[in-house]
């Protein structure tokens, strides 16, 4: 089996290969990006909803049809904006062209919005960011507080308003961090769930941006 390699073509230490992320720019690129699923997806969530259901709720009067087609015509231009993202901070190779109306011609263009399978499915995509955009938020901000927590206990563990307790099942299994030598164990964990935390996040932030290729390619 090889050895990992840098980008010059030398070999990576395992102390190399563990810590990299802490100080590789592209790990906090890759965290933006999944921090931003949370907040877009609430957005199109909202946006491509409500569109849908009041465009489906006034069609009876044919007011609704131009705001359906508005929300497939917002899906392109969002997709190119997800491109945009992907590219920028995840350095993935990935474009999207949204359509647009040829001068004056609407008619051709509602029409091949309508029937563009791929358009149905870009909402779909949206759709499925929220819950995935809320799954990440949540596993991003639980990581990261608790790496923090851990990490700051030989400067926090002694203080009157400050209380650890760690493993509380009914009272059961309870661990207090009041002593010195147990916080800097708890430092220790920290930081090492931190960095493990963002070997993770990277290798979400690649699925993500696979996820977001094959959807626009």
């Amino acid at each position: 089996m090889s050895a990992h390699t840098t980008s010059t073509g030398s070999p990576q230490s395992l102390p190399d290969r563990l810590l990299g992320p802490v100080t590789d720019r592209q790990t906090y690129r890759n965290l933006v990006y999944v921090l931003l699923r949370f907040p877009l997806g609430v957005a199109y969530f909202t946006v491509f909803l409500t569109g849908l259901t009041v465009g489906l709720a006034l069609t009876p009067l044919l007011v609704g049809i131009p705001l359906l087609v508005g929300v497939l015509a917002g899906a392109t231009f969002a997709a190119a904006f997800e491109a945009h993202l992907a590219r920028e901070l995840l350095g993935v190779d990935v474009s999207y062209e949204p359509l647009t109306p040829a001068g004056d011609s609407l008619v051709p263009y509602a029409k091949e919005l309508v029937t563009d399978v791929r358009t149905y499915l870009l909402v779909a995509y949206f759709f499925a960011t929220f819950g995935i955009g809320l799954a990440t938020f949540v596993a991003v901000v639980t990581l990261v507080v608790l790496a923090a927590v851990l990490a700051v206990a030989p400067l926090t563990y002694w203080l009157p308003f400050t209380e650890y307790r760690l493993f509380v099942v009914d009272g059961v299994g309870r661990v207090a961090i009041d002593t010195l030598p147990e916080a800097l164990v708890a430092s220790a964990v920290g930081i090492a769930l931190f960095v493990v935390a963002l070997h993770a996040f990277n290798v979400l932030a690649r699925v993500l941006g696979a996820v977001t290729k094959t959807v626009l390619s």
